[in-house]
């Protein structure tokens, strides 16, 4: 895994900028299949957190800070999950459960 950051923070001071940052916010699924086949899985409760970071400039100084939310309660839904592109899915099994991430 790739987890470099997004900002040059060198370029970005050479640019005049003296505050950067990223947001992300996601909602997790859980989903539920049948064992007969054909079947298809079936969103019973989701839930969302959230993550973000930013630096700021100040007498030269880059000054980096964060915060996250845990995710809450899950709630009961029937909506499915939608993609709009990202990272590629892989499977997993936990517990006999298949979990794609």
């Amino acid at each position: 895994m790739v987890d470099t950051p997004a900002v040059d923070l060198a370029k970005a001071q050479q640019a005049g900028i003296t505050t950067v940052w990223r947001q992300y916010s996601f909602t997790i699924y859980l989903m539920w299949q049948p064992q007969v086949q054909p079947s298809y899985p079936v969103p019973l409760a989701t839930t969302q957190w959230g993550v973000g970071d930013n630096a700021t400039l100040a007498n030269g100084t880059w000054t980096v800070g964060g915060s996250d939310s845990v995710p809450g309660r899950f709630a009961a839904t029937t909506t499915y999950p939608t993609w709009s592109g990202g990272a590629p899915i892989r499977q997993s099994t936990c517990s006999g459960i298949a979990l794609g991430y």
